[in-house]
């Protein structure tokens, strides 16, 4: 699955399949600070792996703020 991600989404989405592999329930927020990147650029990395069926993603409505996380 890791050279399918690099092939399809680039080799920045390595760090984010190697990270994810045997996890659940892990949000995009998690993701960029333990691999120390910018949240927009990991929930980026993780939108074309959806796009690609390689991950799957649940949305959630934060109760305070009214956001979906």
């Amino acid at each position: 699955m890791i050279n399918l991600a690099r092939e399809v989404v680039g080799e920045r989405s390595v760090k984010v399949v190697e990270y994810l592999y045997k996890k659940k329930d892990i949000s995009e927020f998690e993701i960029s600070k333990q691999l120390k990147m910018e949240v927009n650029d990991a929930r980026s990395i993780l939108y074309k792996l959806f796009n690609h069926n390689l991950v799957s993603y649940i949305r959630r409505k934060d109760k305070v703020k009214g956001w979906y996380i």
